[in-house]
């Protein structure tokens, strides 16, 4: 899967931490975890996802900045279908 670029998985009722494998997709471009039950901290790989442009983490209970986390973590840095 590492050749995978767009990554949709909003409203799944997924929970836990963010699989690590995630972070082996180099050439994601859009993820989107929105709505689900993801908790913990946001992992580090998420930062090493240069090719990301698009990245959705809102409506889930992350924690560990000693604060709730804001819903609405929405990160666009580009129109993620262009050049798909």
């Amino acid at each position: 899967m590492t050749k995978l670029r767009y990554l949709h998985l909003s409203t799944n009722s997924l929970s836990g931490d963010i699989p690590m494998f995630i972070g082996s997709m180099t050439r994601l471009r859009y993820l989107d975890l929105s709505t689900n039950f993801f908790n913990g901290s946001i992992p580090m790989f998420i930062g090493s996802m240069t090719r990301l442009r698009y990245l959705d983490l809102s409506y889930n209970s992350f924690s560990g900045l000693g604060y709730p986390f804001p819903y609405s973590l929405v990160l666009i840095v580009e129109d993620p279908m262009q050049n798909v």
